[in-house]
């Protein structure tokens, strides 16, 4: 019993010992680089990633996820088994003043000017903030922003595990 313990204190000691007497200079350490997701090939006209989800913000004056970054507006449209939801994404400027857009398929987004209270418009566009958001074009609802859930709503079911 004692003769495998030996040559197994024998064997670590001459491993480590040939660790540290290596000398360093042979091995070759890569500096890691900071990676953003995506293809850095394929960044468009203002340095964006659009294949890692980055689109430009005109208010912004930057690369945004507007999925990150921006309220969702879900479409209203009802969503068949296997299709992937088509969402919209709002965000505000600093001042409140203007509103940018994001919509489904697009390359760009459009701005928003406030011309009332919670009130943003473009052309045929109109943005409504309050009691949640909700997108029209031409007076038609496209687009509603989910509802934050109220106290004392009842969410689930009695299962605790759900």
């Amino acid at each position: 019993m004692k003769k495998p313990v030996v040559v197994l204190i024998s064997v670590l000691t001459l491993v480590s010992c040939d660790y540290i007497l290596k000398k360093r200079e042979d091995s070759v350490v890569v500096p890691r680089e900071e990676t953003v997701a995506g293809n850095d090939a394929e960044k468009d006209k203002n340095g964006c990633v659009p294949s890692a989800g980055y689109k430009w913000s005109i208010i912004r004056n930057n690369c945004i996820r507007p999925s990150e970054e921006g309220y969702r507006l879900n479409s209203i449209d009802k969503v068949e088994d296997d299709t992937d939801v088509k969402s919209a994404f709002v965000l505000f400027s600093e001042n409140g003043e203007d509103a940018e857009v994001y919509l489904p398929d697009t390359e760009g987004s459009i701005v928003f000017h406030k011309v009332a209270e919670n009130v943003f418009k473009n052309q045929q566009w109109t943005l409504h903030a309050d009691k949640g958001f909700s997108l029209k074009y031409n007076g038609k609802i496209y687009y509603v922003g989910a509802r934050p859930v109220e106290e004392g709503q009842i969410t689930g079911d009695e299962n605790e595990q759900s």
